[in-house]
Order: structure tokens, then C-alpha cells, then sequence
């Protein structure tokens, strides 16, 4: 798949202006420039296949943590009858390696931290698939642990064709929480945290796909000032999940189409509520959705409470209205002094879709794209992931890396890579 006009290096100069769409007045990128590339081959399929797994990772949205230069790398995957530990299941899997290059596998080997169907009992939204993801390091007394967010669905069959919906299963996606209290080494489920803003029920038997995404997590006060993960103050923190929601009444381009949205929790709050014994309905009453049309921007419910999922949940604000988006991940830049966010955006034509590049100050006002990235003629890519260079997976510096899975035609993973490019920042001369 690697030829030499996909290691070019891609520069796109960002706009000293600051000029963007819908809500750019926070947008803090002027005078900087960013560099896209080269893009690097991480891990090949057949690499992954050899560590036991049949797709992925990633499938998704991946997460990191860090120890001296070595990183390991969660995501979701399929696992084969060679993963020692959990052979042939779906679900979250480690991997290690550095930014550059896949390393192998943790030292307990192919084993899913937690498979499909980990919900709290009775709970549906993750029945047929569950794949994580982000993850955010937490401390409550002298307990330290990671939070992870993850994708869950619930499928059927199309009624019409081939019973898929756009090439994969169909399904109702929802946003759950899982932590681990030994270093990542396993996590449990502790419910779901963020519904679609219409139910199941509306979804549920016909040909369309509710696809809200992984969950990119950001630590952060209530104005959207980054803070340090674990927080020093937990009690003035909030954790910010960016996702993907559809509302048929929305402005622009989101009125028929997914588009990037934001819910956040108390930190400490959170906290509180997912150290055993945790309790699902209060995971499930944590966060809310920013609508900027209530009086009240910050008190719509992030899920129903109900956990059949067909009940509606609260409304929401599309973050940018100019493309539809999906799978959000943001990033803390400390040399662009902005967050970045990095979206897949589908378009008509070859080929389906572009990752795009957006900065912001404040997490709710983003300015227009900063950045394109286009796969090579006769490339599709999917799940793009962003992961700090630094001592900090969640801070990125002057080179960030941007993770993403490539295929030649999706979803035929025996076709694909797991690639990253640095995303290189400097001031504009």
C-alpha cells in the first residue's frame, strides 16, 4: 500500500486571520502554521494478525498511556483463535509500541479488557459490540485508575438489500464508561454516559446508522481551560466527551447528518460515582449536553436514563454546522496554545472521506478547517486518533501524532494499516 507519493510531505498554512465558521471566536491558531506528514505505516494487517487479532486495532478511536518512551495503545479489535487470552471475541485490546512503529503485545498478552455486552445488567447499548478507546487517568484518596470511554451498539437487520446499513451491520450507537484500578491491565464497565438525541425505537428495523462515535475526553475548568489529568482541584474540573449526534431540526449541514457535540460531568462527581460499588442509573444522570438554546446551556441530560435506550434523550448543539463530522478526538496543543480536533468527514465521490483538522480555545467555539487530509487515489481511511509526543498522551506539543486505520476498500481489513502522521506546529514567519 505504501508508495512514494503518500510519504509526501502535505502543508497547509493556517490562517493568521482567525476567520472560520459557526462560533470561530474562539479559535486561537493565528499565526502559526501547520505541516500534515509524512504519513508512516504504524502496523500492517498482517503484523496485527500475527499478535491474534482478525481486524482492528484500531476500530475506532484509540487512547495511550505512557512510561519513559514506551506507549501502550488501547483499541478495539476482533481477536482470532491465536489470541491466547481471549481468542475469538470482540472488544478492547492493548497493543504496544512507540509513536512510529507497533512494539507487540503487553506483557499479559492477546487478552480484551472487556468484550460486548460488559454493561450493567439490563443495560442494552453495548449487546453487540463494544470497542474502546480514549482513556483519562483519575485518582480518588489514594486509588489511581483510568477512565475509559467507549462505543457501543445495538444491531438488526437492514429489511432491504443485503441487511447492512452503509457496508457494516446496522446500529444504534451509545457512549459508555469503563475504569480500570490496576494500570489498565483490565476495566469493567460501569454504564453508559451519553444516548443519541432520538431514541432506538426510531432507528430500530429501517436502514440508517445512529453513529455517535468513541468518546474523546478532555480535562478541563467550566470556561474550558485545560487542566492537568488526574485534576489538581477535581471539585472545579470537568470532563468534556466530544461525540457525533443527529438532529433532524438542526441548522446547516447537521439537519441531515451527524455533527460533532459536546457533554461533560463534574470531575469529581464522576469520580465519586464510579468507584465501586457504582451504581448505572447515577453513571447514567452524570452528564449533561451543551444547547446553547436553553436558558441553561448545560442542562441537557446526556442519556434518557432509560436502559432499553428508547427513550429520548436530552437535545443538543451542533459544535460547527458548515460538514457533517464524526469520530471527534481533541487534543491539548501547549506550543499552538489551542485545542486541536481532528474529525473523519464523509463527502460524495472518491474518496469517501477526509480527516479534518480544527482548533479552538475553548472547546465550544471552532474554527473553520485548518487542515485537510486526503488518502492517496484508490485509499479509504477511517478512525482518526489523536496522541500527544510528549510525557503526556493527552498534551500534544510541536508534533502531535495523528493515528487513523487505512484500508483499500472498507471495511476489508485483510487491506488494511493502522498509519500516523505528526501534525508539525510553528509560528508563522
Amino acid at each position: 500500500m505504501r508508495d512514494r507519493a503518500r510519504r509526501r510531505w502535505l502543508a497547509l498554512v493556517v490562517a493568521a486571520c482567525g476567520c472560520g465558521g459557526s462560533g470561530s471566536s474562539g479559535n486561537g491558531d493565528a499565526g502559526f502554521s501547520i505541516t500534515l506528514g509524512p504519513v508512516e505505516t504504524f502496523a500492517t494487517h498482517a503484523q496485527l494478525a500475527e499478535l491474534g487479532f482478525t481486524w482492528g486495532p484500531s476500530d475506532g478511536t484509540m487512547g495511550a498511556v505512557v512510561d519513559g518512551g514506551s506507549y501502550t495503545f488501547f483499541g478495539s479489535a476482533q481477536s482470532s483463535s491465536t489470541c491466547a487470552g481471549s481468542p475469538t471475541v470482540q472488544g478492547a485490546f492493548r497493543i504496544t509500541g512507540s509513536l512510529e512503529q507497533l512494539g507487540g503485545l503487553p506483557p499479559q498478552g492477546c487478552k480484551a479488557l472487556f468484550t460486548r455486552g460488559a454493561a450493567p445488567s439490563g443495560w442494552v447499548f453495548d449487546r453487540d459490540y463494544a470497542g474502546g478507546g480514549a482513556v483519562v487517568p483519575f485518582r480518588s484518596g489514594t486509588t489511581s485508575g483510568l477512565l475509559m470511554s467507549y462505543h457501543g451498539e445495538v444491531h438488526w437487520t437492514n429489511p432491504t438489500g443485503n441487511g447492512l446499513c452503509n457496508s457494516v451491520p446496522c446500529f444504534y450507537g451509545g457512549i459508555g464508561l469503563a475504569v480500570s484500578l490496576d494500570d489498565g491491565v483490565t476495566f469493567h464497565s460501569v454504564g453508559q454516559i451519553i444516548q443519541s438525541y432520538q431514541p432506538l425505537s426510531v432507528y430500530q428495523g429501517g436502514g440508517r446508522n445512529a453513529g455517535i462515535g468513541y468518546g474523546a475526553m478532555v480535562v478541563a475548568d467550566a470556561a474550558g481551560n485545560p487542566l492537568g489529568a488526574p485534576p489538581a482541584a477535581p471539585s472545579s474540573a470537568y470532563l468534556y466527551v466530544f461525540y457525533a449526534d443527529i438532529d433532524p431540526g438542526g441548522p446547516g449541514a447537521c439537519a441531515n447528518a451527524g455533527c460533532v457535540a459536546v457533554a461533560r460531568a463534574r470531575f469529581d462527581e464522576m469520580v465519586a460515582a464510579v468507584m465501586p460499588p457504582s451504581d448505572p442509573a447515577t453513571v447514567a444522570a452524570l452528564f449533561r449536553k451543551f444547547d446553547s438554546t436553553a436558558s441553561d446551556p448545560w442542562s441537557q441530560p446526556a442519556t434518557s436514563g432509560d436502559p432499553t435506550e428508547n427513550t429520548a434523550s436530552g437535545h443538543f448543539t451542533p459544535l460547527f454546522d458548515d460538514r457533517n463530522s464524526a469520530l471527534p478526538s481533541v487534543i491539548w496543543d501547549s506550543v499552538m496554545n489551542s485545542y486541536l480536533m481532528a474529525t473523519q468527514v464523509y463527502q460524495a465521490g472518491p474518496p469517501p472521506a477526509v480527516i479534518v483538522i480544527r482548533s479552538s480555545t475553548d472547546l465550544l467555539h471552532w474554527s473553520a478547517p485548518l487542515a485537510t487530509y486526503s488518502p492517496p487515489s484508490g485509499h479509504q481511511l477511517y478512525y482518526p486518533s489523536f496522541i500527544g509526543e510528549g510525557g503526556d498522551p493527552l498534551v500534544g506539543g510541536a508534533a502531535p501524532r495523528l493515528f487513523f486505520s487505512t484500508f483499500v476498500t472498507f471495511p476489508n481489513w485483510s487491506q488494511s494499516e493502522l498509519d500516523s502522521l505528526p501534525v508539525q506546529i510553528a509560528a508563522s514567519k
